[in-house]
C-alpha cells in the first residue's frame, strides 16, 4: 500500500509526505520545509499532494483486501498531521485504477489535437461526484483554449523575468540522471521536454545577469508564447473547483485530481499539471507582493480574470488546472524517495 502510495504526484516533484505505521493505520504527514516556496501558499499545493497519496492509498488498500477508514486532520492542534488511515482486512475488490498508478506520470510533450470521445470526457467529469465533492469543468473550444494557454504561460512570462522566481526554479533542477538520483526531489532536466536548441544552452540561463540582458531582448515573451502553444496543443483543457478554500479542501482536491489523472492513464491519455500560476495568484491576493513588480502582478492578475471568464467560474476557487490528450510518450521520470526514506515504523 506504501509502494502505491508514494507514487503520488506533488509540486517541483517534493515528495511532501512522511508515514508513521504500526500493524494495523498509517498516519500521514505534511512535510512544510519540502516546499516553503510562492507556489505553495499555506501549503495548499503540499496538501493537495498529500491527497492524492491518501486515494492511491484507498484505491491498493481495496486492491489488495484491507477497508481503509481515514480520518483527516484529526489533531486541531496539529495541521499538518494530515490524517489517519486505520486498516481491516477484507476479501480483495476489483480496482480498475489499481494497475495504473505506477504507470501515472507528467507529460509535459505538445499533445495531439485529436479529440476526446464523449465517454472519456464523462468519466473525467463524473470523478467529481465519485468522491462527492467539487466540480470538474472541461473546455474543448479551440479559440478558449488559445486564451487559456496564454493565461497559464503568464506563469513562465513572470517566473523567468523575476529573480526571486528565476532564482528558485534553477535552484530545483537537476542537470543529469545521476543527480536526479542522488537527490530524488525537483525538476529533472529531461522531464521538462525542452526543444533541443533551448536545452543546449538552457544551463546557461540560470545566470540571472545573463537572463536579464536576454530579458531586454523580449525573451521570456517569446518563451512564455512558445509555452503557451503547447499548452493550447491540447484538445482537452480543465479546472477542478474546490468547495473551499481550507487545508481539508485541498487534501480532497487532491484526491480527486490524482483520480481524474488514474483515469485519463486507464484511457490511454496524459494530463499536464497547469497551477502554477493559480498559485501565485493565492499569494499575490494575500497580499505576499512584496518579490513581484507591479506590472507582473497585473499579468497575474489578468491571466487569472480570463481563465475564470473562459470556465464562467468567477468567484470560485480554481484549486487546480490541467491540459489532457494524447502525446508521445514523456523522456523521463523523475526519481522518487524510498518507503523505507519516508516512513517510520511504531509498534
Amino acid at each position: 500500500i506504501l509502494e502505491s502510495a508514494i507514487l503520488a504526484p506533488s509540486g517541483e516533484n517534493c515528495q511532501p509526505w512522511k508515514f508513521i505505521v504500526n500493524e494495523t493505520a498509517i498516519k500521514l504527514y505534511n512535510v512544510p520545509e519540502k516546499d516553503m516556496s510562492i507556489y505553495n501558499f499555506k501549503q495548499s499545493g503540499s496538501f493537495l499532494a498529500n491527497g492524492a497519496v491518501i486515494e492511491n492509498i484507498m484505491i491498493a488498500a481495496s486492491a489488495l483486501g484491507y477497508n481503509a477508514d481515514v480520518n483527516l486532520f484529526p489533531d486541531k492542534g496539529n495541521e499538518n498531521f494530515v490524517a489517519e488511515i486505520k486498516f481491516s482486512k477484507t476479501s480483495p475488490q476489483k480496482e480498475e485504477l489499481y494497475q495504473y498508478i505506477p504507470l501515472r506520470v507528467t507529460n509535459r510533450k505538445p499533445y495531439k489535437d485529436i479529440p476526446l470521445t464523449l465517454q472519456q470526457m464523462e468519466e473525467i467529469r463524473a470523478v467529481a461526484s465519485e468522491l462527492n465533492y467539487g466540480k470538474v469543468y472541461l473546455i474543448e473550444d479551440k479559440a478558449s483554449r488559445e486564451i487559456l494557454g496564454q493565461a497559464v504561460s503568464s506563469n513562465e512570462k513572470v517566473m523567468l523575468n523575476n529573480k526571486y522566481l528565476h532564482q528558485f526554479f534553477f535552484d530545483h533542477i537537476s542537470w543529469n540522471k545521476k543527480e536526479d538520483d542522488e537527490k530524488k526531489e525537483g525538476f529533472f532536466i529531461d522531464t521538462l521536454e525542452l526543444p533541443p536548441p533551448i536545452k543546449a544552452i538552457f544551463r546557461a540561463f540560470k545566470n540571472w545577469s545573463f537572463m536579464s540582458l536576454l530579458n531586454k531582448l523580449g525573451f521570456y515573451k517569446m518563451i512564455a508564447k512558445q509555452n503557451a502553444n503547447a499548452y493550447s496543443s491540447a484538445p482537452v483543457m480543465g479546472i477542478l473547483i474546490a468547495e473551499g478554500n481550507t487545508s481539508k479542501d485541498y487534501v480532497m482536491t487532491g484526491r480527486v485530481v490524482q483520480r481524474i489523472w488514474l483515469k485519463i492513464t486507464k484511457q490511454g491519455l496524459y494530463l499536464h499539471p497547469l497551477a502554477g500560476q493559480l498559485y501565485i495568484w493565492l499569494t499575490i491576493t494575500a497580499g505576499e507582493t512584496e518579490h513581484f513588480s507591479n506590472e507582473q502582478i497585473e499579468t497575474i492578475k489578468t491571466a487569472y480574470s480570463n481563465i475564470e471568464k473562459v470556465f464562467d467560474v468567477k468567484g470560485k476557487n480554481i484549486a487546480f488546472m490541467f491540459r489532457i490528450g494524447q502525446a508521445d510518450a514523456p523522456t523521463a521520470k523523475s526519481s522518487r524517495f524510498t518507503v523505507d526514506e519516508v516512513t517510520e515504523v511504531t509498534n
